[in-house]
């Protein structure tokens, strides 16, 4: 309580916020979060349609940690390859869009296959549920 010159004691109530509007908040405090991660990411991994696949991330928000981990995964046994990431549709993904990331490798074939037979079985084939059908990872030879 605060007495603002010996008159009639002023009260200073913040209003509380009401439960939809500490929801909101905390919505939009998610999204800008999730908008840093994606930032990030993209700075690590190359967004081949870059506002697709941040608005699909978005919405996916889900996908997020796990592109997180799956990129530091990967560096562990592709440490000078580029990584990049698409967004596909069609009959042979999922109905609403899948996320490819792939391994950009220019090794030969042997040892780039056999590194990333060594990541499924150490990292993707324990985690490839959590994409819940909307990541695919796959090594591109260029």
């Amino acid at each position: 309580m605060l007495s603002l010159g010996g008159h009639q004691p002023f009260l200073y109530n913040q209003p509380k916020l009401k439960q939809t509007e500490t929801e909101n908040i905390e919505r939009w405090e998610n999204l800008n979060e999730a908008k840093k991660r994606i930032q990030a990411l993209s700075e690590e991994v190359t967004f081949v349609q870059r506002q697709d696949i941040s608005l699909f991330l978005l919405e996916n928000s889900s996908l997020i940690p796990l592109m997180e981990a799956a990129n530091s995964e990967l560096r562990k046994y592709f440490t000078q390859e580029n990584f990049s990431v698409e967004l596909k549709s069609g009959e042979d993904y999922a109905p609403a869009g899948e996320l490819v990331l792939a391994v950009l490798s220019q090794d030969e074939l042997c040892k780039s296959s056999n590194l990333f037979d060594s990541f499924c079985e150490n990292w993707w084939f324990s985690n490839l549920k959590l994409s819940n059908g909307k990541l695919c990872i796959e090594i591109q030879f260029v």
